[in-house]
């Protein structure tokens, strides 16, 4: 009894309580599957409240509007380099990408920040990685100072303060946080509190968790406070140096919001560096400091400048977009206006930040969804159907005009209309997988291979092939991976032997029952001379029919294959090709003129 209490226990607390109660429950459930294994769905995310709050929105919609099992959030390091999470994301292990990790790391980046002029093409040309575009936001680092600070100074005595050369004083800077203000920030907040003496600094050139300049060694200097130096790179401490502002910097790791928040209950002033998007500026409370325009390349370091604008790229694995569909198309369609991520920003509570888990986030992102119906719903895909997909092969010779506008059209026609049936396959769809056979062989066996090695799909047949050179290898393969075949065109009797082709099937007869009636036929009319006129394709029929012909003892005087090349369905070129295919028929039928044989 205590054993069962125990097991009901357990289950009870493994169950995910859910955000969105009064939706309807996804069944069946999808999953996404890579070379036979059942894998995670990976959302990438960083120190950033932004991206913890946007990646929980997401895994809720993937996990309770899609239906899929397995979706994990994941820290990852430099978060704020891009070419790092792009190797990450795509598997790349080398610069050219011929390299990769397979599966990679992570699968799914929706807050990346990419500088004006960045190439993500060498990432995505290499067929490791998707683009999804822009989340719809900006992001962009920057100093800043509170507002009251500013306006305070400013009524005083005309003062500015929102600019660096403010910072090149001692008027402004002395009136703002110093070290010798608060020995409290060195003796704690810059100390890893996992890791004993150890500062979130621990550059040689730091100094107890401090960045100083020279300068600041026998002067007062104003502090600047930040949160872990991986954000800016080292962007910081050049910035002080080449513009020689008089600022020390302190890292403060998660300490910094409220910290920063405690000074403004008390009208303290505090230089601090941040970002937008972010909570802690998504107010009004604060001013960004005007730094020099920069003049060098976008991409490079703003060593002696300000900081660029960045664009939030969402970047996914590729096998993303073709082993777990609708999860692409949803993050391709999720999108926010600035001013409606920092609304969702303010949401969060400042004083406790510090405090915030990953259940808390959980927590915010499901109050978000339940109050913004009208922002996430049109992002959730218009076919996001929670059938099982079946896929069927579809081989057809796209080269053929006939093919391409009529018989393949009618192949789609047919599964929509099995699809739309509620009555038949009702947890299932059915999906049209389209090969160009080109009715050559060797194109055949490469489609075949594709399909039934493809472990990210569950295959149910083949419809084709249409030409009988390419269907009968075909056919001695689908025995041995037990696969149905099924082709709508092949007529050659040989496929007939159940013995050696027992998965192949077809709609279309083969042309050996015709051959008794093509006997009487000729006897009624007493013909005894034979022409045989026929597509390039029919080689096996001719060969068939002059056989049977010559063995009950009629003369075949004339044979002709008719060969048509369509001009890629161009109008002006196919028209030329009509032209030519009329003159070749007239010569023929000189030809068989001249053999004295006659037309009925």
């Amino acid at each position: 009894m205590a054993l069962y209490l125990w097991l009901l226990v357990s289950m009870v607390t493994l169950v995910t309580p859910k955000c969105l109660k009064h939706d309807s429950e996804i069944y069946p459930k999808r999953n996404f599957y890579y070379n036979s294994a059942d894998l995670p769905i990976i959302l990438e995310t960083s120190d950033r409240v932004s991206h913890q709050l946007a990646n929980n929105i997401l895994k809720i919609l993937l996990e309770e509007k899609l239906g899929y099992t397995k979706v994990d959030i994941r820290q990852a390091d430099q978060s704020m380099n891009a070419t790092a999470i792009l190797n990450r994301i795509s598997g790349c292990m080398d610069k050219s990408c011929t390299v990769k990790k397979t599966p990679p790391e992570t699968t799914v980046n929706i807050e990346t920040w990419m500088q004006a002029g960045f190439n993500m093409e060498p990432w995505v040309n290499s067929g490791a990685l998707e683009d999804c575009g822009p989340l719809g936001p900006y992001g962009r680092f920057g100093w800043y100072v509170p507002k009251f600070f500013v306006e305070k100074l400013w009524k005083r005595n005309s003062t500015i303060v929102d600019h660096w050369k403010a910072l090149k004083g001692h008027f402004v800077t002395s009136q703002l946080l110093s070290q010798n203000e608060d020995q409290n920030i060195g003796n704690n907040y810059t100390l890893r509190s996992q890791i004993p003496r150890s500062h979130y600094c621990q550059d040689s050139d730091c100094d107890e968790g401090f960045y100083r300049p020279l300068w600041c060694w026998y002067n007062s200097c104003a502090l600047l406070l930040a949160s872990y130096p991986e954000l800016d790179m080292g962007v910081l401490k050049e910035q002080v140096s080449n513009l020689e502002l008089n600022t020390e910097i302190a890292w403060i790791g998660p300490n910094l919001p409220e910290y920063v928040h405690q000074r403004m209950n008390a009208s303290k002033p505090t230089l601090f560096f941040n970002w937008k998007p972010n909570f802690l500026t998504a107010n009004d409370m604060f001013v960004r400091v005007k730094f020099p325009i920069c003049r060098h390349d976008p991409v490079d370091v703003p060593t002696n400048c300000d900081f660029e604008i960045n664009q939030l790229s969402k970047v996914v694995w590729s096998e993303l977009k073709t082993n777990a569909p609708e999860a692409f198309e949803l993050i391709s369609n999720m999108a926010f206006t600035h001013q409606e991520y920092e609304k969702m920003l303010q949401h969060i509570d400042e004083t406790n930040y510090h405090r915030l888990e990953h259940k808390s986030m959980e927590e915010f992102a499901c109050k978000w969804l339940k109050e913004n119906r009208g922002i996430w719903l049109p992002w959730i895909p218009a076919n996001s159907s929670n059938k099982t997909k079946i896929y069927i092969g579809g081989m057809f010779p796209m080269a053929d005009s006939f093919y391409d506008e009529a018989v393949i059209p009618g192949a789609q026609m047919a599964v929509d209309l099995v699809n739309r049936n509620s009555t038949v396959l009702a947890d299932y769809d059915i999906v049209l997988s389209i090969w160009n056979t080109k009715c050559a062989p060797d194109i055949v066996i490469k489609g075949f291979v594709n399909y039934v090695t493809n472990t990210s799909i569950k295959l149910a047949g083949i419809l084709g092939p249409l030409c009988a050179d390419a269907a009968e290898p075909m056919a001695s393969l689908a025995t041995h991976y037990e696969t149905i075949i099924i082709s709508y065109g092949v007529d050659d009797p040989h496929l007939s032997n159940r013995q050696k082709y027992k998965n192949f099937y077809r709609t279309y007869p083969p042309h050996n029952p015709y051959s008794e009636v093509y006997m009487k036929i000729f006897a009624a009319f007493g013909w005894k001379r034979v022409v045989l006129l026929s597509s390039e394709k029919r080689v096996k029929l001719h060969t068939y029919l002059k056989d049977m012909f010559e063995n009950n003892k009629l003369s075949v005087v004339y044979q002709q294959k008719l060969v048509y090349q369509p001009q890629n369905n161009v109008r002006e070129g196919a028209e030329k090709e009509r032209k030519e295919l009329r003159k070749r028929i007239a010569q023929y039928l000189q030809e068989i003129k001249a053999q004295k044989g006659k037309l009925s």
